[in-house]
């Protein structure tokens, strides 16, 4: 879970790791935003504290560190069609209940569709050159490349 300093849930992810052929791989299960009763004024606060970056990517960002500092070998999402709501049981109760696309939120990520099911995801998104950033927009990409490099470090920290 990713939250807020007052406790709110702005994000989650379920995932689960397997070994695959003697390598482990981490595989995303689920990726969602806040419930729909938190305001959206809350994800935009977030968002500018984090100098852009929404809750759900900044989650995805943990995930590669995590994925990084254990040694995980392939990082896949679950599809739209691939999850576990679009199954039978499921597709009158919660089937319905879908507010993002995964598929697209995995696109964002440079994810490349592996089958019906599920997306290859990278280990890892490259940051953007400085100078490819429009000059009015380098110090925030600073600011939000700093944040990661700190978030990093902690990790560290903690893993070691």
């Amino acid at each position: 879970w990713l939250r807020d300093s007052d406790e709110i849930v702005l994000a989650s992810a379920t995932f689960s790791v397997t070994r695959q052929q003697e390598q482990w791989q981490l595989t995303i299960g689920g990726l969602q935003g806040p419930r729909s009763t938190v305001p959206h004024e809350v994800i935009k606060r977030a968002t500018r504290a984090c100098y852009g970056l929404f809750p759900k990517r900044l989650l995805m960002e943990f995930i590669w560190l995590m994925a990084a500092r254990c040694n995980i070998h392939h990082i896949y999402g679950v599809s739209d069609s691939g999850h576990v709501f679009r199954a039978l049981r499921y597709r009158l109760s919660k089937g319905r209940h879908f507010h993002a696309s995964y598929n697209e939120f995995w696109h964002s990520i440079d994810g490349i569709a592996d089958g019906a099911w599920r997306w290859r995801l990278p280990l890892q998104l490259e940051r953007k050159t400085l100078e490819s950033i429009a000059s009015k927009k380098r110090a925030e990409y600073r600011r939000r490349f700093q944040l990661l490099d700190d978030m990093a470090a902690q990790m560290a920290i903690l893993m070691d």
